[in-house]
């Protein structure tokens, strides 16, 4: 037989729920980062491949703050549109673990991580806004001319 305490096998329960937290906030913070990195280069992409698009619509006489209008209204949409689709299917899973747990909404509401999710959502808008300022920049720097001429889409 072996007696052990009912202090020391909580603390073991919260060491290792505090483990796997760590972990699992560790492996949350990888898929961010790649879907982060893989935002900003399909923005870079997207706007490489339509040099010769924009540069139809500078040389009819879109200027520089309505090319810049119209790049930032496309990266708020492309920014915020993973967001405000998501909001639905975690409010479905969310509702259902909480029924699953039988767990009163208002225990839920405050263990939810609000802050975190929040975060994530900025330094994804912002990061998309990056990819699209770095785009524009090349854009404009662009040969009007030089861009319509050449072969290359």
């Amino acid at each position: 037989y072996k007696v052990v305490s009912r202090e020391s096998e909580m603390e073991k329960v919260a060491a290792s729920a505090s483990a796997t937290l760590a972990v699992n906030a560790g492996i949350a913070a990888l898929f961010a980062i790649i879907g982060i990195f893989n935002a900003f280069s399909a923005v870079t992409g997207n706007l490489t491949m339509r040099r010769k698009d924009f540069a139809m619509l500078r040389s009819v006489g879109l200027d520089d703050q309505g090319f810049g209008h119209v790049l930032f209204l496309e990266g708020l949409f492309f920014a915020l549109r993973p967001i405000l689709l998501a909001i639905p299917w975690i409010a479905v899973v969310n509702a259902f673990f909480v029924w699953l747990l039988d767990m009163p909404f208002s225990m839920f509401l405050t263990a939810f991580p609000l802050a975190p999710i929040l975060i994530y959502a900025a330094v994804i808008i912002g990061a998309m806004g990056l990819a699209y300022v770095n785009g524009a920049r090349s854009i404009r720097r662009e040969p009007i001319a030089a861009v319509l001429r050449s072969g290359l889409v």
